[in-house]
């Protein structure tokens, strides 16, 4: 039993995106109808683009293309939340947790989480703080790609 345990150290977890969602509705639900809607058109190109990509045998192929879609879609919609709490006058206390959620999943998060590796890898920090903020991506995984190029 603890041997299992032990193999969480080195675990760095995800970044919280879907408990933040669902914070967000049970605190306040008419800012999150606002902001849900980048996050669905996010999704919804993803998946789009994923169903749409044919194979040899011509079948769907759910695995698809990769897309930054829904990582933009995700920093558009936390940075909206505040905002439409704020212009749809929900209580102070609720709008500052959604600029500190913002703050917390969207910034720190993204910009921290594996920065090591990337820093091993590169010395291009605009590169690299560029694609964790806005793609939520590590150079590693976009090193092969030309998104950023």
């Amino acid at each position: 039993m603890w041997s299992n345990v032990a193999g969480f150290r080195s675990f760095d977890g995800e970044k919280g995106n879907t408990i933040a969602i669902s914070m967000s509705a049970c605190l306040a639900y008419p800012p999150m109808i606002i902001a849900i809607i980048p996050i669905a058109l996010a999704a919804g190109i993803r998946t789009l683009n994923r169903l749409s990509t044919k194979t040899k045998k011509m079948t769907s192929v759910f695995g698809g293309p990769f897309s930054y879609s829904l990582p933009i879609g995700m920093f558009i919609g936390f940075l909206i939340l505040p905002l439409a709490s704020w212009y749809l006058n929900q209580p102070l206390g609720v709008t500052l947790s959604f600029a500190a959620l913002f703050i917390l999943i969207i910034i720190i998060r993204r910009l921290t989480a594996g920065l090591n590796r990337d820093l091993r890898e590169s010395s291009d920090y605009k590169r690299i703080l560029l694609g964790r903020l806005f793609l939520d991506r590590g150079i590693s995984t976009y090193r092969s790609k030309t998104v950023l190029d």
